[in-house]
């Protein structure tokens, strides 16, 4: 007999076949919460089909949700979870890497002769993070498509993926070397995030690694759902905190928990900090 995930597998076949590939990740991206050994390895491969490359890094879509962010028994500045829908974006697979073109001047050539090809771009200021993800832009199914940071709802949406609830983008278990670069508290540099799995939606080193600048401006009152996700807000001021996200190779677990929040001025730089852009779809 026929049933309701049968129903629901055959839906997302015809929206694939139709080419209607984001209605068909959203629908299946919801149907992976219950359903993971389903459902997640079609989504994966719809994910696949959405991939851009922009200048070299590859852009991973995340289905749009409505998702809850924050954590009501985690840190005070985690407090209160909020539920508020996220559109789609495209998140670039792992923070900005240093190649053969490399990024340099400024305050990463610091740290590069430190570094090799693979490794995370590190000690990059909000300022220059954010230039760096503005620099990038693209063309898809029509759409203009603009780079920003992320926000951290959409940064924390990305890692957690399917997994309602997940302590970390893997799920609830302990971090340990296989799942995160952390707790290298003598060392200098990362190593290169691809040297672990991605998470569901092809994403890496989303714990660990380098701490990752998120656009918003950091408050103790949890995370912003006021202003939306889908604009750039070209007035957002430049003082105050930014916010961080991820925890790095020199930090503790506590760090790596998808809820966890850090707020730094923007001029902060150090091995530890990288930066991962985002693409979303320009206002018509």
């Amino acid at each position: 007999m026929k049933t309701r995930a049968d129903a629901d597998e055959a839906h997302a076949r015809a929206l694939i076949d139709a080419g209607e590939l984001e209605h068909a990740a959203a629908l299946l991206d919801t149907w992976a919460r219950d359903d993971r050994g389903r459902f997640v390895p079609m989504l994966r491969e719809v994910l696949d089909q959405l991939e851009i490359l922009v200048m070299g890094v590859r852009f991973r879509y995340v289905p749009a949700a409505r998702v809850s962010v924050g954590d009501d028994v985690g840190e005070d500045d985690e407090r209160p979870a909020r539920v508020v829908d996220v559109p789609a974006f495209w998140m670039a697979a792992t923070p900005l890497l240093v190649g053969p073109k490399g990024i340099n001047g400024g305050h990463f050539s610091r740290f590069s002769q430190f570094l090799i090809g693979g490794c995370a771009v590190v000690a990059v200021p909000w300022e220059k993070a954010a230039a760096l993800s503005r620099s990038f832009t693209a063309e898809f199914n029509g759409l203009r498509l603009l780079g920003r940071l992320p926000f951290e709802r959409e940064w924390e949406r990305a890692a957690r993926g399917t997994l309602v609830g997940a302590e970390y983008p893997w799920g609830d278990e302990p971090p340990d070397g296989s799942r995160a670069d952390f707790g290298r508290f003598g060392d200098w540099v990362p190593r290169p995030p691809t040297e672990r799995a991605p998470n569901e939606y092809g994403l890496f080193a989303l714990a660990g690694t380098v701490w990752e600048w998120c656009e918003d401006c950091y408050t103790d009152r949890g995370v912003s759902v006021d202003d939306d996700p889908g604009a750039i807000d070209a007035t957002a001021p430049t003082n105050g905190d930014r916010v961080l996200r991820g925890g790095s190779f020199v930090d503790d677990d506590i760090a790596l928990r998808v809820a966890f929040r850090l707020g730094a001025p923007p001029h902060l730089y150090g091995p530890n900090i990288g930066v991962r852009p985002v693409l979303v779809k320009a206002a018509s």
